[in-house]
């Protein structure tokens, strides 16, 4: 394990500087929790004895992966892919030392351990990404103190258990990405994000109806919803089945709260609970001016759920797309 940056020899002993916790100091915690002489970009972290902190903190324009403002507090940690590994510093002090922190980009590396409940203190943050690492554990009811938070990305994860209701506090979130993680129960709380523009929670545990409160998402554009447990469909067919041959009705429930977010949506994508043959409902494409070269339509086996809006052109494109899908674990 290197030094990362250093207190230097004369410098204030261990405990004053935990209590004054300079912005310096503990980004030093997080080089050596994330083991940071293993980072594939380290530029300015390792920084010999220079007694800095009697000095004052460094510049930190000359750290990769840090943004700073005009007052050289650090506002941005930028290190994806970087080969981070261990786990992320806990202590309040790590949060009150870079408390005008807006983004945390830390994206496609190898850090575990829990979700830090004390990350939840960080008011100023609107932009939290740990999307492909191996965090594990539950949501902390905490995650609702962070009122400022616009995308929140934690796919691929080891996440498991229930959401917290305080997650319906998080009302300017636009971009909300929790799949591929092992989440559970309805997830009604999320009716309450009327910002939200993207929702990705495909390939969890999440169980029963689609949630009445879904209805209140006004900004929706792109839902993700397949590959889980939700109870999408009748036992027996009345008025809506598949094309194929193994026909299916949506529950009332379900056709209701479908029935006002296809005509917000321009990708919507869900599999059936059962996923025995892969078959997804795309319900709602977007205007055809505005359709993408590539559809955004993910999955195997596409067959679509005829709803009031499909009509006989939309039928069509839909089945011309067959051959143009993408498989799940490319996106």
């Amino acid at each position: 394990m290197g030094s990362g940056v250093s207190a230097g020899r004369g410098g204030p002993a261990e405990g004053s500087l935990l209590e004054t916790a300079p912005q310096g100091f503990m980004l030093n915690k997080l080089f050596q929790m994330t083991d940071g002489d293993k980072w594939i970009k380290k530029d300015g972290w390792i920084i010999e004895d220079t007694g800095y902190v009697e000095l004052g903190e460094p510049d930190f324009k000359t750290f990769f992966g840090l943004g700073i403002n005009k007052y050289n507090s650090v506002i941005r940690i930028s290190l994806p892919r970087n080969n981070l590994a261990g786990q992320l510093p806990f202590s309040e002090k790590f949060v009150k030392a870079l408390r005008e922190l807006r983004t945390i980009d830390l994206e496609s590396n190898r850090i575990g351990g829990t979700f830090p409940s004390t990350w939840c203190l960080m008011s100023n943050l609107t932009d939290l990404n740990l999307t492909r690492n191996g965090i594990r554990g539950t949501f902390p009811d905490a995650i609702g103190n962070l009122i400022a938070l616009k995308k929140l990305k934690l796919g691929q994860n080891q996440l498991h258990g229930a959401l917290p209701m305080t997650m319906s506090k998080l009302t300017e979130l636009t971009r909300l990405e929790l799949h591929r993680n092992r989440l559970c129960a309805v997830p009604d709380m999320l009716g309450n994000l009327s910002k939200l523009h993207t929702l990705k929670i495909n390939e969890n545990l999440f169980t029963g109806e689609l949630p009445d409160a879904w209805v209140m998402l006004e900004s929706i554009r792109e839902l993700y919803i397949f590959s889980n447990h939700f109870k999408l469909f009748d036992n027996k067919p009345k008025h809506f089945s598949f094309s194929g041959s193994n026909s299916k009705q949506l529950t009332a429930q379900n056709l209701k709260v479908l029935d006002v977010l296809r005509k917000r949506c321009h990708i919507l994508v869900m599999l059936e609970d059962q996923v025995g043959d892969g078959g997804f409902i795309a319900d709602r494409l977007p205007d055809r001016e505005t359709w993408p070269e590539q559809p955004h339509l993910y999955g195997n086996g596409f067959e679509s759920v005829k709803m009031h809006s499909h009509d006989d052109a939309t039928l069509a494109h839909l089945a011309k797309i067959r051959n143009e899908e993408r498989d799940v674990s490319t996106y």
